[in-house]
């Protein structure tokens, strides 16, 4: 007998796995699939992405949150929320105290109202001591220490002490020494996906197009679940509701009130996350390169 399964997305740390089969009852039991007579093989650490078919290998218990469209958040227990910014503007997204990440949010022309898009995205790793590597997603590819474009297939591994020298396919000398650790390696796994890791984060950016418009999606997991970092995205990690979503005076339980901006699930408002530029760490909740979380 054939047995089927349909992986769900990770929701307040835990992976939701729901199974299904057009000829036998199928029952999820503390996250396994049985049935009367037999037991489907089950592929456990893995989450889809919100924006593609991509299923991407990450440690079990990982928490993942999500970044779509005009831009709506997923956070990493699951929480949903919009953050439309303003455009021409930087804003970040994670913060952490070796890893950062930014957006550039562009007005999006098919909409009214002051919907914008993820048109950049920039990533600072830090392997001690400063500022290590950067990325940056522009409107059409992705670059490496501001070198060449990566091709399809490629993967460059990186440590703190790289030389800023790739030739698409291998890492530079430095990288594979037997006594350096990789510090971030990055992955193009198709022409409009690439995987960035570092030993706390797991990023795949899409490029995506709304009619002749450039944006990026993105999905990140956290694999230490012990950080604490900040930004729009990432302060969901461990979080903290800004609201009161107890009972009212009737005794009924209310729902918290949402806006555009992020309201009832950030700290603060939208404008306390804009920053100069795409390594910009000039908001007050920064944490990159500041000592331990």
């Amino acid at each position: 007998m054939t047995h089927t399964y349909v992986l769900g997305e990770c929701l307040r740390g835990q992976y939701k796995l729901e199974c299904g089969s057009s000829d036998a009852e199928i029952k999820v039991i503390t996250g396994s699939c049985t049935s009367s007579s037999s037991t489907p093989t089950i592929q456990t650490n893995v989450c889809h992405s919100l924006s593609s078919n991509t299923r991407v290998n990450v440690p079990a218990g990982t928490c993942s949150g999500h970044v779509i469209e005009d831009p709506h958040f997923v956070g990493l227990q699951g929480e949903r929320y919009d953050v439309m910014g303003e455009p021409e503007k930087w804003f970040n997204i994670v913060s952490d105290k070796d890893f950062m990440m930014n957006a550039f949010y562009h007005q999006n022309t098919n909409h009214l109202r002051g919907r914008t898009i993820m048109q950049q995205v920039a990533i600072a790793v830090s392997g001690g001591g400063g500022m290590s590597h950067t990325i940056l997603a522009n409107t059409t590819d992705l670059y490496i220490d501001n070198n060449e474009a990566m091709v399809v297939g490629s993967k460059i591994s990186l440590t703190s002490s790289s030389v800023d020298k790739y030739n698409n396919n291998q890492t530079s000398s430095s990288s594979s020494s037997s006594s350096s650790s990789t510090l971030l390696a990055v992955s193009r796994i198709s022409k409009v996906q690439w995987e960035i890791r570092t030993s706390s984060y797991v990023v795949i950016l899409h490029h995506q197009h709304v009619h002749d418009q450039p944006y990026w999606d993105m999905d990140v997991s956290l694999l230490d679940k012990t950080r604490t970092p900040h930004g729009l995205l990432g302060q969901t990690a461990h979080h903290v509701h800004n609201h009161d979503d107890g009972a009212g005076d009737d005794g009924e339980r209310r729902r918290p009130l949402k806006g555009k901006q992020g309201q009832g699930e950030i700290e603060g408002t939208y404008k306390d996350y804009e920053v100069v530029g795409p390594y910009g760490v000039d908001f007050i909740f920064n944490k990159f390169l500041i000592g331990s979380n």
